[in-house]
């Protein structure tokens, strides 16, 4: 079983608990003067080189590329929009390709990493701490709405992703209100708030984390972490 359909069941579950909400509509305003930058990292375990590119609508509805990007080592990434856009945005991270950067994870799972080839065949694990490269198909998505200049936080996670492929299931689709809704929900089903999924991230595999991070972030990369046991103890990366 792949992460992705891991993902996907715990998804269906949480949705099958609450009330899509309804109504609202997308905002883009234009203002030439004001640049937002969008920051936060690529984390399932610190994954880097990483493409990540950030995605929102133009005036037809139509869905267009605003930035692309790579993860440093650290996971991080900083992508600018373009001057005055608003609105909803969908930020996806996706493998190298063709890998002349490898994009590679680190592994936190206590019990080892599944490490597949690009058709989806178990090829090795990874221990504890150790990098391993990403399958060609690795996805980790993120959807927000723009509403300021300067900087936006937005992690790109498993809780993240999980926030942002409910948000598409909404009979609306796509807008400022799915989107709060769907990562308001994510954010309460794992005891956080929603400010909480875009708190800094550290690497759980350091010898310093426990004592450089604070509560929330600890229990927020502690999580991250069980996500990825629980992938190893069913062999998906």
């Amino acid at each position: 079983m792949r992460l992705r359909t891991f993902l996907r069941t715990s998804l269906l579950a949480l949705a099958a608990l609450a009330l899509a909400a309804c109504g609202g509509g997308s905002d883009q305003t234009v203002d030439p003067g004001s640049t937002t930058t969008l920051e936060g990292a690529v984390f399932k375990g610190v994954t880097r080189n990483a493409v990540v590119t950030a995605w929102g609508f133009n005036d037809d509805g139509e869905l267009v590329e605003l930035a692309s990007g790579t993860s440093s080592a650290n996971g991080g990434f900083s992508l600018t929009l373009p001057a005055g856009y608003r609105g909803v945005i969908r930020i996806v991270a996706t493998a190298s390709q063709p890998p002349a950067a490898p994009t590679e994870m680190r592994c936190d799972a206590p019990s080892g990493c599944a490490v597949h080839d690009n058709d989806g065949n178990l090829v090795d694990t990874a221990d504890f701490g150790e990098w391993f490269p990403v399958a060609a198909d690795f996805s980790l998505r993120a959807v927000a709405t723009v509403t300021l200049n300067g900087i936006q936080m937005v992690n790109l996670t498993p809780l993240s992703t999980l926030a942002a492929d409910w948000a598409a299931l909404y009979p609306q689709g796509l807008d400022a209100s799915s989107v709060l809704d769907a990562n308001t929900r994510i954010a309460a089903a794992f005891g956080f708030q929603l400010a909480d999924l875009n708190l800094p991230l550290h690497d759980v595999t350091d010898p310093l984390f426990a004592g450089i991070a604070d509560s929330k972030t600890l229990r927020l990369s502690l999580l991250m972490a069980a996500f990825a046991e629980v992938a190893a103890q069913n062999h998906v990366s």
